[in-house]
């Protein structure tokens, strides 16, 4: 996990080769001493999962940097881990700009049509998804269970195609969706597509589409 500090603003950023996601939050910069530091941190996700699992939902806490240790400091604790010394990749450079698809859909709707395609996924948790001018299919078969098809209304602009995700990489943005509606914006074929929660540019998720 990359976590970085620039013109106030905070980001973080975690990718696995398949998708990435990018976290921003406005941080004054009145509030953080020794911002130099803040440039870059890498921390290990799992290192970082079971760090944050001490740390209760909306508690105050104080970060900082001390020979190769980032920590967290509470009203109760000081919890400290080693980071990762080295570059991370430039992130931004392979998230894309333009879009030859770009869709708006009620995040009810895209949440039960996954639902229903975990039921019927094969091994590799393979959706089709089809948009068309105002419906987007979803469509998953497993041969030893059957197949599994939804229909939903969108809003699109741009071009009609077909893509195949993971299924499961999908659920995962959607679980930390708040907001009644998600943007989808597709750059090509075999190229990444942007998933956001309409009206949130703070949380950007990006996933490869699968080769099928």
């Amino acid at each position: 996990v990359l976590m970085s500090y620039e013109d106030e603003v905070f980001n973080f950023v975690a990718t696995d080769g398949f998708r990435l996601v990018e976290k921003k939050k406005i941080i004054n910069k009145d509030d953080i001493k020794n911002i130099d530091d803040f440039k870059q941190i890498l921390i290990p996700a799992k290192i970082l999962n079971d760090l944050l699992k001490v740390v209760y939902p909306n508690m105050s806490v104080s970060i900082f940097l001390e020979k190769g240790l980032f920590c967290i400091k509470t009203s109760e604790s000081l919890l400290c881990v080693r980071t990762v010394s080295g570059l991370y990749p430039n992130y931004k450079a392979i998230i894309p700009n333009k879009f030859v698809t770009e869709v708006e859909m009620n995040t009810e709707d895209i949440t039960a049509a996954l639902k229903a395609s975990n039921i019927f996924s094969d091994d590799f948790n393979y959706v089709k998804v089809d948009i068309n001018d105002t419906d987007i299919d979803f469509y998953s078969k497993n041969s030893k269970i059957g197949e599994s098809f939804s229909k939903k209304e969108v809003m699109k602009k741009g071009e009609s195609l077909t893509q195949n995700y993971n299924h499961k990489y999908l659920s995962d943005f959607l679980n930390k969706v708040k907001t009644e509606k998600i943007t989808i914006e597709i750059s090509g074929k075999t190229t990444p597509t942007i998933m956001k929660p309409k009206g949130d540019n703070s949380y950007v998720y990006m996933v490869m589409p699968m080769n099928k």
